[in-house]
């Protein structure tokens, strides 16, 4: 049941953002969607993050992985298709901070979504450091400075409150047993819904990266091919899709590459 709610708000917040942008090319629509699909994003970020307690370490390259592998490749991407066609005039500092992740604390981006990227990281990171820090003194402080963070960066605050809400959530299910405990009564209706979650769990499974290929996408049909609102929408989501479904099995081969390497 868990799988199948949150397959629902990932898959969700995805359309909401891909929708957003693409109403955005054209002048249309409001920012009112960004609002429900970041908070859709921020809690279940932070509902997963709560099992890094018991191996902060190999959570967070775990996470790191997830990230930047896919990342970096569309990232190249970007950078060779810029040089091809002036979209944006940067240097090498920007594409260095762009490599990086860190798209959030520079004005003139190549890659506008990939600020987002830089806000997981620094929830991810901010975890970790609580994670292992055993002194209560030493978390309060770590907390303070990162709010502090967050404000001098203009990161919204419901980013933070879906985060912990998606974080305590977890951890109230884990000691109350729920998330063990749920849907074990069996017959047609749990064979119905274990059906669907496993659906649901694969389409979500292309979720980040739908995230990162759908902005070059629309900016190819809107600013290179000139198409109209209907076929950037229609086509640009279709293409995105499938090279989603590349791109994450691109991914993880070179993800079952570097685990092999370094284990």
């Amino acid at each position: 049941m868990t799988s199948a709610v949150n397959s629902v708000l990932r898959i969700t917040a995805t359309v909401l953002v891909f929708v957003f942008h693409c109403n955005a090319l054209y002048g249309l629509g409001s920012d009112r969607p960004l609002f429900y699909a970041f908070s859709f994003f921020l809690f279940l970020s932070g509902f997963y993050a709560a099992s890094a307690r018991s191996n902060p370490v190999g959570w967070l390259m775990r996470r790191l992985r997830r990230i930047y592998i896919p990342y970096w490749i569309v990232v190249v991407g970007v950078v060779a298709a810029n040089m091809m066609y002036g979209y944006k005039d940067v240097g090498v500092f920007e594409i260095g901070v762009l490599l990086a992740g860190g798209n959030l604390f520079i004005d003139n981006s190549l890659y506008v979504i990939a600020w987002f990227v830089s806000a997981i990281l620094c929830f991810y990171l901010y975890v970790f450091v609580i994670a292992v820090l055993r002194s209560v003194a030493l978390r309060v402080g770590v907390t303070v400075v990162w709010a502090w963070f967050l404000l001098v960066f203009d990161i919204p605050p419901y980013f933070f409150v879906a985060f912990a809400l998606g974080f305590l959530l977890r951890r109230l299910m884990a000691s109350t047993g729920v998330d063990k405990e749920s849907f074990r009564s069996g017959g047609a209706f749990h064979a119905s819904l274990s059906t669907s979650s496993g659906l649901l769990f694969t389409v979500q499974n292309y979720s980040y990266e739908f995230f990162l290929l759908h902005g070059g996408v629309l900016i190819l049909f809107t600013k290179v091919f000139h198409a109209g609102y209907a076929v950037s929408f229609l086509a640009g989501f279709l293409l995105t899709a499938a090279g989603a479904v590349l791109l994450k099995r691109l991914s993880n081969r070179i993800d079952e590459l570097v685990v092999s390497l370094t284990s």
